[in-house]
């Protein structure tokens, strides 16, 4: 008869994965991987027909308009926030509408006195990925929907965990300490490890949980068939599924 234990697990999230909003032309790109998992890239693409402009100080509203009249540009939206007046720049910046190949509306405009500088209005998607190899090159196959948790479906969908959920695992030992799960497990707040049962539960020092096979609180006892102690292979496989670090690219 395998031995039983019970073990509790904070609920978090082990990986977390990319999803785009698609606007307009707004194109995929591959991600990078980052700790923590968010990436920001410009994705080669711009929003047709746009442009960002920046006057230089003191361009009058005639003045705007004539070298806008170039590219048969209109102001759509006058963009000055309050991070840009805190760093002293009381002008902003315009987001300009034209009929005009954006590249093409650069280049007409390019030496005209007034502009300090104007651009296209790119087009960024932040994307979250992981970073974890055995995630990435597929090797856990607990976490998809063939055979597995279905985890990674539902971080697809933004639905990320939360670390206020606690998981009771029954089943093998849990290494603890493992790397992706130092932190995870959960630690009585009301036993410390003192030979006494403080939180007169039955149990003395259950600590991370108790080991119901040997009536003790020790959750964590390598495994018999090798020399040197190892993690109980499906206690903390099943653990790690549900509760192990991700973005640390373990």
């Amino acid at each position: 008869m395998k031995k039983q234990f019970l073990a509790l697990t904070v609920l978090s999230i082990v990986v977390i994965t990319g999803c785009k909003k698609n606007t307009e032309q707004l194109v995929t790109t591959d991600a990078l991987s980052v700790t923590p998992a968010v990436a920001t890239t410009i994705t080669g693409q711009v929003v047709p027909n746009e442009l960002l402009v920046k006057f230089k100080t003191g361009t009058s509203e005639k003045s705007r308009t004539q070298t806008l009249s170039f590219i048969n540009g209109k102001v759509s939206e006058h963009i000055l926030t309050k991070a840009m007046e805190f760093s002293g720049d009381n002008d902003g910046i315009y987001l300009v509408n034209t009929d005009t190949d954006v590249f093409a509306a650069i280049a007409r405009m390019k030496g005209e006195s007034n502009i300090e500088y104007a651009e296209p209005n790119w087009i960024y998607t932040h994307t979250l990925v992981s970073n974890d190899p055995f995630f990435i090159n597929g090797s856990l196959w607990g976490m998809n929907g063939t055979y597995g948790s279905n985890a990674y479906q539902a971080w697809a969908t933004g639905d990320i965990g939360s670390s206020t959920v606690y998981v009771g695992v029954i089943d093998e030992g849990i290494m603890f300490n493992h790397e992706d799960l130092s932190g995870q497990i959960w630690t009585n707040p009301f036993d410390a490890a003192d030979g006494a049962d403080n939180d007169g539960n039955g149990y003395i020092d259950d600590i991370h949980g108790w080991d119901f096979f040997n009536n003790d609180n020790t959750i964590f006892d390598g495994t018999a068939q090798f020399t040197t102690p190892i993690e109980d292979f499906h206690g903390t496989h099943v653990s790690g599924t549900i509760g192990a670090k991700g973005g640390n690219r373990r």
